[in-house]
């Protein structure tokens, strides 16, 4: 089979963004390391109790069932120390920029 070339049209005008994406992409994924790293500062400087509840169940994403049933929590206070978790990592997150006052 042969291929053939076509033109194809728009109804939209071209118009140059000025943007290169190559550029933006390194810029994304610089932004996504330093994230990343302010993740993992924020989340170091939890108790390990709380460290390891939210990596249970934000980065491995086993169910809270099977997280609290391996730290031998009662549901109670699975969803309570979680609550504390995420205050604690919500303030120690860039010195609190998590953190909304009402």
């Amino acid at each position: 089979s042969q291929q053939k070339m076509v033109a194809t049209f728009s109804a939209e005008p071209f118009a140059p963004t000025g943007a290169n994406t190559n550029e933006q992409h390194i810029f994304d994924a610089l932004d996504y390391q330093s994230q990343l790293k302010e993740i993992n500062r924020a989340i170091k400087l939890l108790n390990v109790n709380y460290q390891q509840l939210l990596i249970d169940k934000y980065v491995k994403e086993y169910k809270d069932y099977w997280i609290y049933t391996k730290h031998s929590l009662s549901m109670a206070t699975y969803y309570r120390d979680m609550k504390k978790a995420k205050f604690y990592f919500a303030e120690a997150y860039k010195k609190g920029a998590l953190l909304v006052y009402v």
